[in-house]
């Protein structure tokens, strides 16, 4: 009667101990990979803001020094820089892109940071266009992928020709651009002075 009292009292005991080694072993086993997590995150972005334009603040800061003010979709005057901010349907904001404003039309640049539901920066994109390529319009892209320690886990960049077929730097007229990355969408918002 003893043996069997024991057995009863050691089997939860045994049960609970495989059970919690079990759930240890499964901390170590490999997340999934963090890049094609990113890009897919990036991607839901990219498709919310196409098909969903509902959840877009836009912004417009008349000349360099000058706070940006929100604006909407019948303002037209010339600016020195356009922002527009997407928001979740919770209200966070996902993705705040700018757009420099080129007087002559010779080329077209967005630098769009994405954010994750902590607010913070999870991939930071500049997507160039210039009319000044021997054979027509490059688009450049340079794509910087940030880790949970803010840290580029990779880079990715591509120059193209309209056809999507790559191109040689040197076919093409790229301007340089400092690219200022914010950590997060409250740093963004303080950089650029913009009150939502």
């Amino acid at each position: 009667m003893k043996n069997l009292f024991l057995i009863i009292l050691l089997f939860p005991l045994f049960f609970s101990c495989n059970f919690s080694a079990k759930k240890n072993t499964s901390r170590l086993l490999p997340e999934l990979d963090i890049l094609e997590r990113l890009k897919r995150q990036k991607s839901e972005i990219d498709t919310l803001y196409k098909y969903h334009r509902c959840n877009i603040l836009s912004f417009a800061q008349l000349t360099e020094n000058s706070l940006p003010f929100r604006i909407d979709s019948t303002f037209d005057e010339e600016y020195y820089t356009k922002f527009v901010l997407q928001k979740d349907s919770m209200g966070k904001i996902i993705s705040a892109s700018e757009f420099p404003y080129c007087r002559s039309g010779d080329w077209f640049l967005v630098v769009t940071h994405y954010f994750d539901k902590n607010g913070q920066t999870f991939v930071y994109e500049r997507q160039f266009n210039t009319f000044h390529c021997l054979d027509g319009i490059g688009y450049e892209t340079i794509t910087k992928y940030y880790n949970a320690d803010f840290q580029i886990i990779n880079k990715e960049y591509k120059l193209v020709d309209e056809n999507g077929k790559p191109i040689s730097k040197d076919c093409c007229m790229i301007i340089d651009y400092d690219d200022i990355v914010s950590q997060n969408i409250n740093k963004y918002l303080k950089f650029n002075k913009i009150k939502k």
